[in-house]
């Protein structure tokens, strides 16, 4: 009896030691939210979001044809407009297919060629290298997924809507959150701004076109909805390509067998929090290269 007793101490003391060196991984400045845009096509209504955004310091991604700014209308922005409006630091821009066709339903080496055409040409525009993209129509197969993939695409917006924040599954089918249109929209906002510090970070993620703003006459409910979402210190504003890339290197973080000694070998700053439940954790961040002996 007392050797069975003594066995259950000695996991119940295991399994307690395992939960308070338990990590998890939180964003920039120790938070554990973060947001983000996410906005398609590129048509001159972006002009308008844009400052929106500068006004609120939201960050968000842009997702262009490369063929409708050099072929488009006066409803589209030209080179020289998408050039200027979306080198501002809070924007990112990715690959949008350079026809907008339905790459899911291509011949996968036909997709792969759009997709590297349209990087081709955004590269170009914007002088620097693009790894995200969101597949027109949201259509996404797992053939085009590993056309993605041939691509060098590190993420790709998903289709639907979880109407949650839990972290994407998988990042070639990342699920946002919802379409600035969805009626629950705003109490989903009140829902995230609320959120508690549980185990896991939580990821706010809307999508949509600019150009829906004037079909549904909603410019202001938007303006709202960033005004509400603004300067909030728990809350990590990201591009989608900052967010992937962030998770990314934070699952490359390399420890010991006794959880005493963590290696950061990647090139950012990485946080988390040691321990369970949030009241008694101990925050960390690590620098590139840097090894952290844990308390």
């Amino acid at each position: 009896m007392l050797n069975m007793l003594y066995f259950i101490k000695a996991y119940i003391d295991y399994e307690v030691d395992k939960m308070y060196k338990a990590l998890f991984m939180e964003y920039p400045g120790n938070v554990y939210k973060a947001f983000s845009l996410s906005y398609d096509d590129g048509f001159v209504d972006d002009i308008r979001l844009c400052e929106l955004m500068k006004r609120y310091n939201i960050k968000g991604t842009f997702n262009l044809n490369s063929n409708h700014i050099l072929n488009g209308n006066e409803k589209r922005l030209n080179e020289e407009q998408c050039k200027n409006l979306y080198s501002d630091p809070l924007f990112e821009v990715a690959v949008h297919g350079k026809y907008h066709s339905f790459l899911a339903h291509l011949a996968t080496g036909t997709a792969a060629m759009e997709i590297l055409d349209d990087r081709r040409e955004l590269e170009r525009i914007f002088e620097k290298p693009i790894f995200g993209m969101v597949s027109p129509y949201n259509d996404i197969s797992d053939d085009l997924i590993e056309a993605m993939k041939i691509c060098n695409i590190k993420y790709c917006r998903g289709p639907k809507a979880s109407l949650g924040f839990e972290m994407p599954e998988n990042k070639h089918r990342m699920i946002p959150t919802c379409h600035h249109n969805n009626p629950e929209l705003m109490s989903l906002a009140d829902e995230f701004i609320a959120l508690a510090p549980l185990k896991d970070p939580k990821f706010f993620y809307v999508w949509g076109h600019s150009f829906e703003f004037d079909r549904k006459d909603n410019w202001d409910m938007m303006e709202k909805f960033l005004e509400k979402m603004s300067d909030k210190d728990d809350i990590w504003y990201c591009t989608n390509i900052e967010f992937v890339e962030y998770c990314d290197a934070y699952k490359r973080l390399e420890m010991d067998v006794d959880m005493k000694y963590i290696f950061n070998p990647t090139a950012y700053d990485l946080y988390f929090r040691v321990g369970y439940p949030y009241e008694k954790s101990k925050h960390y961040v690590i620098k590139p290269g840097e090894t952290l002996k844990l308390v």
